[in-house]
């Protein structure tokens, strides 16, 4: 039986991990406000300027060296395309500041819990990122193709983040000499999300997406609502 002193414990590492939640939000919105920003104006910006020869030659003259930079380079053979490490280094910046900060060190367990909130952040821009028409292709002015390279990138980090904490969790309950815990109906239920996950990260190998496509996308599809269902049992009631 859990103390006063853990259940308040618990309480205020719950309301942290909130807070992570939403700086999460706001910070990958921001983030994609900007590229849409980026996107329109460069859009719009030549029908304005066109009306103005100075304003024209001005808009030329700072729009060149971005358009330059955004072409990306060749480097050992490989195409670097600067725009995408920039989106790809924010937002693993954004994951690293808010899984270490305000968390509470006292208890192994409590730092599992906040990467399970993570991995619920990163499997929630996942799906946004993977439907077929997800409103962010015009917004952005990027193809369906181009999209999908942010959703695997952000569904591999979710099961990344799934993988870790498990682990953690588990050693955790391990040390603390509390494995009973895993006997509750919720840990099953986050034990058939974590399984789900995994099998959605095999399917998405080239081996099975190529060659049985439509297998692919009906696992998707399935797996991916079974964690949504089986992930609500683990989160706190009052947030459901």
């Amino acid at each position: 039986m859990a103390s006063a002193e853990q259940y308040e414990l618990f309480a205020e590492a719950s309301i942290a991990d909130q807070a992570a939640a939403k700086h999460f939000g706001i910070a990958i919105g921001a983030l994609a406000g900007l590229f849409i920003l980026a996107h329109w104006t460069q859009k719009l910006a030549p029908r304005v300027t066109n009306r103005s020869r100075s304003c024209d030659r001005l808009y030329t003259a700072t729009i060149r060296p971005f358009r330059r930079a955004a072409a990306g380079a060749a480097v050992g053979g490989v195409l670097v395309l600067p725009g995408r490490m920039l989106l790809a280094s924010a937002y693993f910046a954004i994951n690293i500041v808010l899984t270490f900060t305000n968390v509470n060190w006292t208890s192994q367990t409590l730092f599992a819990k906040r990467l399970g909130w993570m991995a619920l952040c990163n499997l929630c821009i996942a799906v946004f990122l993977g439907l077929k028409n997800t409103p962010l292709s015009p917004l952005a002015g990027k193809s369906y193709e181009s999209i999908n390279v942010l959703h695997r990138c952000c569904g591999y980090t979710t099961v990344m983040y799934m993988a870790l904490h498990s682990t953690i969790f588990i050693t955790g309950l391990q040390k603390a000499g509390a494995l009973f815990v895993l006997s509750s109906r919720n840990q099953y239920a986050a034990a058939t999300a974590g399984v789900a996950l995994l099998v959605i990260l095999v399917s998405s190998f080239g081996f099975v997406q190529k060659r049985r496509y439509e297998l692919f996308v009906t696992l998707h599809l399935i797996l991916v609502v079974l964690v949504l269902a089986t992930g609500e049992s683990v989160v706190p009631a009052h947030l459901v």
